[in-house]
């Protein structure tokens, strides 16, 4: 299910629903790509690899604008009209009678404009990337120091050896509490980086050493990319001096 945001963000890149349908897992037409009989061709794989925000870079590449300097620009706005809200807020809780009134008013636009700030910073991009499929899940645990011993029991231990140590180790236990958040993965924007090398797909059964990441690169710009790294390989390749395709 899209929200009113990723909507928003598919039509300033310019992709629709039969785009991102086409690039789910399981889909028709990756499932006919995957099922592709491999074949004895050398083969390259080069993926795109954009640094964040993913979300306004693609769509300023596709738009050729800078987006990503109008988003800054306009996140800031929403900071400080959340700001000045919260400001106008506080101080209305001063004025007799229609004080508490304004002030409710006050926080509730600072609490929307907020939440636009934050969406144009970073729920917009974690959203992004769970749409594309490129967010990944992390577990993070951490210890929670935890005492499980009575007084009583703490007394009794403490008044008999082997002693203080052993008593602590008894009395305080440490378990850890795990949850699992999302993490923003590889990509080029729109494509995963799994999916751009072909990592579930028979068809492509390229070496590691010919896997190419193509650096603050999109999926737009990967056509123009400059990158010296690429044009280096590419080099080695068409003149024969990559073993693979060296025969």
């Amino acid at each position: 299910e899209l929200f009113f945001g990723d909507e928003l963000a598919m039509t300033a890149i310019g992709i629709g629903d039969a785009t991102i349908n086409d690039l789910k897992e399981g889909s028709a037409s990756i499932s006919t790509f995957n099922s592709t009989p491999p074949t004895a061709t050398p083969k390259i794989s080069i993926w795109g690899h954009e640094d964040g925000p993913v979300l306004w870079r693609l769509a300023g590449s596709n738009k050729n604008r800078d987006i990503e300097g109008a988003v800054s620009f306009l996140a800031n706005i929403y900071l400080a009209e959340a700001i000045i809200c919260a400001t106008i807020a506080t101080a209305a809780l001063f004025v007799p009678f229609v004080g508490w009134a304004v002030s409710a008013t006050c926080y509730f636009f600072s609490a929307s404009w907020f939440l636009g700030w934050a969406w144009l910073n970073e729920s917009g991009e974690r959203g992004w990337n769970a749409l594309i499929g490129a967010n990944e899940m992390v577990e993070v645990c951490v210890a929670r120091t935890t005492f499980t011993c009575t007084y009583d029991d703490l007394e009794a231990c403490l008044s008999n050896p082997p002693g203080r140590m052993p008593c602590a180790q008894t009395c305080w236990f440490d378990p850890p509490v795990c949850q699992y958040i999302s993490n923003d993965g590889l990509s080029d924007g729109l494509v995963k980086r799994s999916s751009q090398i072909g990592f579930s797909s028979p068809a492509w059964n390229v070496p590691n050493d010919l896997i190419f990441e193509a650096k603050h690169t999109n999926h737009f710009s990967e056509q123009q990319t400059s990158n010296q790294f690429m044009i280096d390989e590419f080099d080695k390749i068409f003149n024969k001096r990559n073993y693979h395709f060296s025969l």
